[in-house]
């Protein structure tokens, strides 16, 4: 039961988290409010499992609760911060723009798959927002300690080059 999800028991909550992100997404969506309720739960795995069951739903829903999302790219865990960066990167563009600071910031982010997701959603974003408001800091990834991430930076600078791959003298 959903109830569940108010136990005073953290694993009581992320099983149950966990249990509500598994059922077909007509009925997760039913359940919305609490899922995001969760998004600020003092469990971190009760955290992660809300941020996969939003990944699920549509994203005219996810987009509702972008705001929620993107607080938790403070969060603690490297994998709420990685899939909250998912989730956003998967927004209406015209949302996707309100929290592109936000986004952007998170190319500095500890954890390299987050900043690949950052690279990832900041590339969706028309060629002259991109090039005028973040060029410098995925220039700066192509110099990141993680090949993964220096690849992916060269995606929305190769957007900004009309096709050319883009180049740096320490990359890749």
């Amino acid at each position: 039961s959903v109830l569940k999800l108010e136990s005073s028991d953290g694993d009581v909550r992320k099983d149950t988290m966990e249990a509500l992100g598994r059922v077909p997404v007509e009925l997760l969506a039913t359940h919305e409010a609490a899922v995001v309720d969760k998004l600020d739960d003092p469990d971190e795995m009760v955290r992660f499992y809300a941020t996969m069951a939003l990944l699920k739903m549509p994203v005219e829903v996810v987009a509702t609760h972008a705001g929620a999302i993107a607080d938790r790219l403070d969060d603690e865990n490297k994998d709420v911060r990685k899939y909250a960066m998912v989730a956003l990167g998967k927004l209406p563009l015209t949302v996707l723009t309100t929290h592109q600071a936000a986004i952007a910031k998170m190319l500095e982010d500890p954890n390299d798959g987050v900043r690949r997701e950052a690279i990832q959603a900041l590339g969706r974003l028309p060629a002259k927002q991109l090039a005028e408001q973040h060029t410098a800091a995925l220039v700066s990834r192509l110099d990141d300690a993680y090949d993964r991430v220096r690849v992916c930076a060269k995606q929305p600078l190769g957007k900004l080059a009309n096709g050319r791959p883009a180049r740096s003298a320490g990359a890749i």
